[in-house]
């Protein structure tokens, strides 16, 4: 952030992505097809002691934001083959378990955890698609927000309510207030004038950072053509 010569962590010929800090700062986990099958590896932030988790089977879709996130505790998420599911997996013993135990109801994305750890927000495409919270103590899932595609940017400090934005042609971020029974009057906090790509939230809830989507395109005269021609 304050500038200086960037660290390069990993060298092979793989594709390495979807890079997620530890809470404390001093690994990162990230996605990787190094040895021809995609895995979820960790790092030093000095690039030393690079692991990779044998048993993992990370999504084919690399492009998609959130692959992998670091809870505010121990474990990695990250987003199984299919993307209808997430794995937890403790880095310390390798051991892993599903996020939710009805995988095939539909697709999951874009997992941001509660500040305690103990939830998870996400974008649930099934038969009520929408906005979720999965409980990690009781594997209880509310349903928050529907009819749209809303992408959680994260959670207010104090777990009270969650950002989200439309995924699909949204330009407002809302905050959705979360309550034991679901969702109550959102508002909006604030609106540009693009769309919304992607967006995350600070952890003091005081800032955004998000990419706006913009369309652009040019019109153009074609000279001397022979109209008769047709292909």
């Amino acid at each position: 952030m304050e500038g200086g010569t960037p660290i390069q962590l990993t060298f092979s010929n793989a594709t390495d992505v979807s890079p997620a800090w530890s809470p404390d700062g001093k690994r990162i986990a990230f996605g990787s097809d190094e040895g021809g099958s995609r895995k979820v590896w960790i790092v030093d932030t000095d690039g030393a002691h690079r692991r990779q988790f044998a048993k993992t089977h990370l999504t084919e879709d690399l492009d998609e934001p959130g692959a992998i996130t670091w809870s505010p505790g121990r474990h990695i998420l990250y987003q199984k083959p299919g993307n209808q599911n997430f794995n937890i997996l403790d880095p310390e013993t390798g051991e892993e378990k599903p996020l939710v135990q009805n995988e095939s109801i539909g697709w999951l994305f874009s997992p941001k955890y509660s500040p305690d750890g103990k939830k998870v927000a996400v974008l649930w495409n099934r038969l009520q698609r929408g906005l979720w919270v999965i409980s990690l103590i009781d594997n209880s899932q509310t349903f928050l927000s529907g009819s749209r595609y809303y992408d959680p940017a994260g959670w207010s400090p104090d777990g009270s309510s969650i950002y989200a934005y439309d995924r699909f042609g949204g330009n407002k971020m809302l905050s959705i207030p979360v309550g034991p029974t679901g969702r109550g009057a959102s508002h909006t906090v604030f609106a540009i004038p693009e769309e919304i790509a992607a967006a995350s939230v600070s952890a003091d809830g005081k800032k955004f950072v998000y990419s706006a989507a913009e369309t652009k395109s040019d019109v153009w005269v074609v000279d001397n053509f022979d109209p008769a021609y047709r292909k």
